[in-house]
């Protein structure tokens, strides 16, 4: 899709959108922000988001990257991996994520994952649980 553009700063993905390609923004090192768009209901469509596909957006800002969608229910292998800009060492995601792939957010700074259960209780899950030895963490397995 946009794999290795080198001028990609910012990207809008569309309420109807329901995946983010594999590979879809592979390598494009100064894209900085993802805005998912939501509809007048406040929601977005997106279910899923594929294997590499943002793999190596060294320039991304990922702190508030889910903050405004709870349809995610798959992240992909490497999908955020080697995207080394972080504001913070953790990431909140949404309950509706059943599945974060292997090497998810490789070197990536993020420490911590923090899943959103409800707007007063979060699950913490350490990254190096899946980093590199483990092949991914499926919801319905517990953790």
């Amino acid at each position: 899709m946009f794999q290795g553009c080198t001028n990609l700063t910012e990207v809008e993905i569309g309420c109807d959108t329901e995946t983010i390609d594999k590979g879809a923004f592979y390598g494009c090192k100064i894209l900085e922000n993802i805005n998912v768009l939501v509809d007048e209901n406040k929601t977005s469509n997106l279910k899923s988001i594929g294997q590499n596909a943002f793999y190596e957006c060294e320039s991304l800002n990922m702190e508030n990257l889910f903050s405004n969608i709870d349809s995610v229910k798959s992240i992909g292998n490497n999908a955020f991996e080697n995207c080394s800009l972080n504001l913070c060492n953790t990431i909140t995601i949404p309950n509706s994520v059943s599945s974060i792939g292997t090497n998810c957010f490789k070197n990536s700074g993020i420490e911590k994952i923090y899943i959103r259960d409800t707007k007063d209780k979060y699950r913490e899950v350490l990254v190096s649980s899946f980093v590199e030895n483990d092949d991914s963490i499926d919801g319905t397995k517990g953790y």
